[in-house]
């Protein structure tokens, strides 16, 4: 986005405080969007492959809405904080995740989970081997 950051905002305004503001802006969210999709990909892909739906779920409301609410809220509320603060933090908070659910994923026992997820498919696991 860097190298093409005029031309591509020029397509989209002609407003040069307006794109100012969208070269800061931009980013910071697309690092928060880009770990964010990491973390969503594992959690609702992997994880959910693996037949483990209950982990996501602690992950995404035992971890993820806390933190970027709580965090975010805390950030604005106390100490004043301003929308680009927001979206950093917001990455900051996402690459965290990212190291969390790498490290669940990492620590997974494969085996265990391929067998029960053939177990689910009923598939012979003979037939595999």
């Amino acid at each position: 986005f860097v190298p093409l950051q005029e031309v591509l905002l020029g397509v989209v305004t002609n407003d040069r405080g307006l794109r100012d503001r969208a070269a800061t802006l931009i980013p910071a969210v697309l690092v928060s969007t880009y770990l964010n999709l990491v973390v969503d990909n594992i959690t609702a892909g992997v994880f959910a492959g693996m037949g483990r739906p209950v982990i996501a779920t602690v992950l995404s409301f035992g971890l993820e809405l806390p933190m970027m609410i709580g965090a975010s809220a805390l950030y604005i509320i106390k100490f004043h904080g301003n929308l680009l603060g927001v979206y950093w933090l917001q990455a900051g908070i996402g690459g965290f995740e990212v190291v969390v659910v790498l490290i669940i994923m990492t620590i997974s026992n494969w085996d265990k989970y391929a067998q029960k997820a053939r177990k689910r498919q009923e598939v012979p696991v003979e037939s595999l081997e």
